[in-house]
């Protein structure tokens, strides 16, 4: 294994680079020697290779979104791609943002799906954790065809609406603005109605992004439907109860960084989940009664 952990040269990395311009492809060994440098520690890196991995990742980024052991030597976590200067980091984004969702988590968390070999958070709901280190890691694992039938639970333009939540699969969080109390209602419905849940972060640190997305199947977000056509504002106006006195510094706090704590975070997110479906439910009932009223009119 001490192999595994020598620092390629720059030669074996350009013989590696004119592979892929040849449209061919490195090997599983290549694929160790390409990523040495980052698992290697406080060790610096000459400027003649640093520069020769700019050009790998550009050759990668050339042959993405095509999927090969190319793809695998990708950092996708932020502490491995800070090991390298603006100008490969730059590179690493580039073929970040020519991966699908699903090749280049950080972290994976997944509620009523078993997984072996998976961290049990031990948290409010029982969940599982995979926090990887480079591209296509989930590629070996039986979620990656789990969940590319899966779609988002929330919609695309969300966060640029009504700003990021924070939120988390086993119900807890460190504190709570509008956004967070939406999101964590619906997915408390979501868990205790045992539906199969993916949530997938990634990060991209030369461009500053961290992307987080919870994914649910089709049947299941139609399920949730009623809900989801909800506003935060909505579901803050229902279960603002349940915050006591915090409630008015949720409200003047929304669409910031800023947060309240609340005591047990789990069961205000049940609550606020039970509250929210009852609320929705009869929301959807009278407009249906008030269109059959219409329709009678028009009859």
């Amino acid at each position: 294994m001490d192999g595994d952990r020598e620092m390629i040269t720059s030669q074996e990395m350009k013989r590696c680079i004119n592979k892929l311009k040849d449209g061919k492809d490195i090997t599983k060994r290549d694929i160790s020697k390409i990523v040495s440098f980052c698992k290697l520690r406080k060790t610096k890196i000459d400027p003649d290779l640093m520069q020769t991995y700019e050009e790998w990742f550009k050759a990668v980024a050339d042959r993405l979104p095509e999927f090969g052991n190319y793809a695998y030597t990708v950092p996708v976590c932020s502490f491995l791609m800070r090991k390298f200067d603006l100008g490969v980091m730059k590179t690493i984004s580039e073929c970040l943002d020519k991966m699908s969702l699903l090749d280049k988590p950080v972290c994976v968390e997944v509620a009523n799906i078993p997984v072996a070999d998976w961290i049990a958070t031990g948290r409010g709901r029982p969940t599982s954790v995979l926090n990887l280190e480079f591209a296509g890691g989930l590629r070996s694992s039986f979620i990656y065809e789990r969940a590319l039938g899966m779609v988002p639970l929330l919609e695309e333009d969300f966060e640029e609406k009504y700003g990021s939540p924070e939120y988390d699969l086993g119900g807890i969080c460190f504190g709570i603005n509008i956004q967070t109390l939406y999101v964590q209602s619906i997915l408390s419905v979501a868990c205790r109605m045992k539906m199969p849940i993916v949530r997938i972060i990634t990060e991209n640190t030369s461009m500053q992004k961290r992307q987080d997305v919870v994914l649910v199947d089709p049947s299941d977000r139609k399920n949730l439907e009623n809900m989801l056509s909800l506003t935060p504002d909505e579901v803050f106006d229902q279960v603002k109860g349940i915050l006591g006195e915090n409630a008015s510094a949720v409200k003047k706090l929304k669409g910031t960084v800023m947060r309240i704590t609340v005591p047990n975070p789990s069961q205000i997110f049940d609550e606020a989940g039970e509250i929210v479906a009852h609320y929705s439910f009869l929301k959807e009932k009278r407009k249906t009664a008030e269109d059959d009223e219409w329709l009678e009119v028009i009859r």
